[in-house]
């Protein structure tokens, strides 16, 4: 796990946001271990497009953006990494000690999945970024966004699972709306 003082996460946070505002296209990804959110935001057009991917179909898709754009239109990945937040597990504390280490297997094999997608990223030339999840402030549990909320934000009226929903928040921050 990565510790950074205060400057140098707010240096590292910074660079990363010039990275994400100064590119055309910006990928959300909220990882999961059967099924990936995912995120376009088509900046230039104000276009989005939203779907869910096994770990093998993301990597083909990002593959397939990488070839697309060969090098002629910027853009970035960015995962969205629970590991890099220090009290990762913190709620889940004191619940049913079944319940507790079967979300916490949950949550490992969530991490794992982001961290070789980035690893992943590098390995292949895909520009990509991780980082902390999102501040949880909607009305849904633990803090989620509900489809409610996220239909009324952006206008989608189709059905989107909860990683779609921060998959698509994820990118839309990173690209500069400031819903953080």
């Amino acid at each position: 796990s990565r510790h950074y003082s205060n400057m140098q996460q707010k240096t590292d946070l910074s660079k990363y946001l010039n990275t994400a505002r100064n590119a055309d296209y910006v990928v959300g990804i909220d990882p999961d271990c059967e099924k990936s959110g995912y995120a376009m935001i088509d900046k230039r057009n104000g276009t989005m497009t939203l779907a869910s991917y096994t770990f093998v179909e993301l990597i083909r898709h990002l593959k397939e953006l990488r070839d697309g754009f060969d090098g002629i239109r910027p853009w970035v990945v960015v995962v969205e990494a629970g590991y890099l937040e220090a009290q990762a597990q913190h709620h889940y504390f004191g619940e049913n000690p079944r319940i507790a280490a079967r979300v916490g297997i949950q949550v490992g094999r969530n991490h794992e999945t982001a961290r070789k997608i980035i690893e992943i990223c590098k390995d292949e030339g895909i520009p990509g970024e991780e980082r902390a999840p999102l501040r949880k402030m909607w009305k849904g549990r633990d803090g989620k966004i509900t489809a409610e909320e996220f239909n009324a934000l952006s206008g989608y009226t189709k059905r989107t699972s909860q990683d779609v929903r921060d998959a698509a928040l994820l990118a839309w921050v990173s690209a500069g709306d400031n819903t953080d």
